[in-house]
């Protein structure tokens, strides 16, 4: 992704228990895939994940 595009992140709870993550841009995403890594914690444990997205 180009170095210049400007993601928000926003996390929050749609039902007890169901966390959603969502990353927006206001530019337009033209490259053919997306990838970043997420890096999770919580109280009894850690996982990291690459997350790999194509068009």
């Amino acid at each position: 992704m180009h170095p210049d595009h400007q993601l928000k992140y926003e996390s929050f709870e749609r039902v007890v228990g169901v966390n959603i993550l969502k990353i927006t841009s206001r530019d337009v995403i033209r490259e053919p895939t997306v990838e970043f890594t997420l890096d999770i914690g919580w109280s009894d444990g850690h996982v990291v994940r690459e997350v790999l997205f194509f068009d």
